[in-house]
């Protein structure tokens, strides 16, 4: 029985579509692709693991290959002659009576952990036509999750490189490639301004690759260690908790086995954040599978690792679970990310470590502000204002800019929820003072979308603050902020937004035209609740449309009676829209919360969305 191994390089064609040969070849370690050519491109077919074997698929009558073959990473392979191992070709001649045919076209087709893992009934199939168009049609639109591994610098970055990219793999959910170029900064000279721009080259980079994640690092000097770091493709959600940094550092062993593999994996799984709905999905169940396996990795930290690298890795393993706890932000999940960033913190401080313990604090306080809205504890919004306080000693507008921004956010919902609560106009215009710190980074011109959902939560206290002061001044100010969101939500792209935001003007053009007892704006903010009214009818949005309804309603019967008085109560504010209970007035007009779709997390939780009960 002749066997021949050979080894091939990333990217190598083992062989081509149309050449003769029916040697059989088992993958010993590595992957390959199979591609096929449609339309004029070469489109993957399907991926062998290792372990497996290929090469069994050429024409039975003429020996001519079917698919080209191409190296998936270092790749190392054996030659085994067709006709003498035949127990060793899982993927035998596609013909329709093959029986492991389903299961091929079941790892083709499904993009999920889960669904690869199940295991389909034996039967044969006696439709060669069907079979055939399955088959030309599986995989072209499948795009695993790219991953790019920069060489890393430091003693023997080159060899520890290779290491990184073979521990990530290439399965079905991921492509892991490397590239031999060499990124590092000063950390002494100007860190901000070197990440800012290794971040943008970085990142067109990935758009020129269409790859979703860039890996980055070091080898420490006393090489035993490696830093890495990571780039994703889009900026991460700083709002969410879990969401990483261009400073958020994994430490590892330059020696890590098996286990500090998985924890790897599973962290790039979190860092990504893929542009497709496919990969979104795939990411998401590769992640929600990956976390056991990570966990094993705490059993084998080094004796050698510092306080901080022991630090570090909790802190990632926090951020993969917190990642995996959305949408939705799952409470168990949320808990288990709380008690990683609880172990990391125990061994930071803010003098010695300042960028991993404002991270953890960070993440700590936004766990503890989604569960203090969610479970309408007024103590855990009072933790949650101490946690945000603490969190921002250790952010900078210079050096942490959206993080430092996104802290100042929070902390105005909360102080925002408290004021409401209690009446207090003091905590309202500190909450006001918040936004317009978070609005110094998030730009109208360079973040829309997150300038135009701060600008709303302003809006809204500038309405609440107004009746409580019976302000006209600070009236004037949220009908002003609710237009100029308008400004920027785009009716044909975000529809359901844009006419959350009409009914917000529609109710700030309310309470200023009673407070300044002008019948124009009253007839304005009744022109605003149609708008919206008109838009949920058509989406078939029932509860916004009954809650804007209502809002009409009671606009068109002052109008209509035209009885201006002294508005001392909050039966029209913002905040008593979102179904907080008041025994202060009548019938109220209710605001409605911009729930974009499009926004991954546009508030911290449903307590603070319209009810219309």
């Amino acid at each position: 029985m002749a066997q021949d191994k050979k080894v091939f390089a990333d990217g190598t064609v083992i062989f081509r579509d149309g050449d003769s040969g029916e040697d059989v070849f088992e993958l010993i370690s590595g992957a390959v692709d199979l591609l096929v050519k449609r339309d004029g491109k070469y489109v993957r077919e399907r991926a062998i693991q290792s372990g497996n074997s290929f090469g069994g698929d050429s024409d039975t009558t003429s020996g001519i290959r079917l698919f080209t073959a191409r190296a998936n990473g270092r790749t190392v392979v054996r030659s085994v002659q067709a006709n003498a191992v035949p127990a060793l070709i899982p993927n035998a001649p596609l013909t329709a009576s093959s029986p492991s045919i389903l299961n091929q076209l079941m790892q083709t087709f499904s993009g999920s952990a889960a669904a690869l893992q199940a295991t389909p009934k034996k039967q044969t199939y006696s439709n060669p036509g069907l079979l055939r168009r399955l088959m030309e049609g599986a995989g072209t639109d499948y795009e695993r999750i790219g991953i790019r591994v920069a060489r890393l610098s430091g003693p023997g970055g080159e060899k520890h490189s290779r290491h990184i990219i073979s521990a990530i793999g290439n399965t079905q959910e991921l492509q892991t490639r490397g590239i031999n170029k060499v990124l590092s900064i000063n950390p002494s000279a100007d860190a901000p301004s070197q990440l800012a721009r290794l971040t943008v080259a970085a990142r067109q980079f990935l758009a020129d690759q269409s790859a979703d994640l860039l890996v980055w690092g070091r080898v420490l000097e006393s090489e035993t260690v490696m830093h890495l770091y990571f780039v994703a493709r889009a900026n991460w959600d700083q709002q969410a908790p879990g969401a990483f940094q261009l400073e958020t550092t994994l430490a590892l062993p330059i020696d890590f086995g098996a286990s500090m593999a998985d924890l790897l994996r599973t962290v790039c799984l979190a860092a990504v954040l893929p542009k497709t709905a496919d990969k979104r999905q795939m990411r998401t169940s590769a992640l929600f599978n990956a976390l056991n396996t990570a966990n094993a990795a705490f059993n084998n930290i080094p004796n050698n690792f510092s306080s901080r690298e022991k630090s570090c890795l909790y802190l990632c393993y926090g951020n993969a679970i917190a990642a995996a706890s959305k949408p939705g932000f799952n409470p168990e999940l949320l808990s288990k990310a709380e008690t990683q960033y609880q172990l990391a913190l125990g061994s930071l401080n803010l003098d010695t470590a300042p960028v991993e313990w404002a991270q953890v604090k960070k993440h700590l306080a936004s766990i503890t502000h989604i569960e203090a809205e969610r479970n309408h504890d007024p103590q855990a919004l009072a933790k949650a204002i101490l946690e945000l306080t603490e969190a921002l000693t250790g952010h900078t507008q210079d050096r942490h800019g959206q993080a430092w921004a996104i802290l100042q956010n929070r902390l105005g919902l909360v102080y925002y929820r408290l004021g409401f609560d209690d009446g207090d106009t003091k905590l309202l215009r500190q909450a006001l003072r918040c936004f317009q710190l978070a609005l110094r980074v998030y730009t109208k011109d360079q973040n829309p979308l997150r300038w135009a959902e701060i600008m709303s939560h302003f809006a809204q206290v500038a309405q609440v603050l107004g009746g409580l002061q019976q302000s006209p001044d600070a009236l004037a100010t949220a009908v002003n902020a609710c237009r100029s969101v308008l400004e920027v939500r785009d009716f044909e792209r975000v529809p359901k937004a844009w006419a959350a935001s009409q009914n917000n003007l529609g109710s700030a053009l309310f309470l200023l035209g009673k407070q300044t007892r002008s019948l124009k704006r009253l007839e304005a903010s009744l022109a605003a609740f149609k708008s919206a009214l008109e838009v949920y009818q058509k989406l078939g949005a029932t509860r916004m449309a009954a809650t804007t309804q209502k809002n009409l309603d009671r606009a068109k019967d002052i109008v209509e009676i035209y009885q201006p008085r002294n508005a001392t109560q909050l039966d029209w504010e913002n905040a008593l829209a979102e179904g907080i209970p008041t025994n202060k007035q009548e019938t109220p007009i209710y605001n409605i919360i911009d729930d974009d779709e499009d926004d991954d997390f546009p508030w911290p939780d449903e307590a603070l969305k319209s009810k219309t009960a």
